[in-house]
């Protein structure tokens, strides 16, 4: 679950996740999303981050730490995707 006063998250995706695809949603309206850094990921590890810029200007930085699940079998490039898209999910919901 996201809230807009917690600024980093553990996302754990199976091993082999190459990228995520995020399209997160600010969950005020007069703010946007100003960037997004690092969706491309070592064999599911890698640190992204999502900028986020209010309307009077002032930005917050959300920080995903993404690991392996060394549990859940290697993705296929359809799982990955599936991963991604349950991380963004998780990441456009309001506080």
């Amino acid at each position: 679950e996201f809230y807009y006063s917690t600024t980093e998250y553990e996302v754990k995706v199976p091993a082999g996740t190459k990228s995520l695809t995020l399209d997160p949603q600010p969950s005020d309206v007069n703010a946007e999303i100003a960037s997004i850094d690092g969706n491309q990921l070592d064999n599911g590890n890698g640190t992204v981050t999502i900028t986020v810029a209010a309307e009077d200007g002032s930005k917050a930085v959300y920080t995903l730490h993404v690991t392996a699940d060394a549990a859940a079998p290697a993705a296929t490039e359809a799982e990955s995707e599936a991963a991604a898209n349950q991380a963004a999910a998780s990441e456009s919901q309001p506080a």
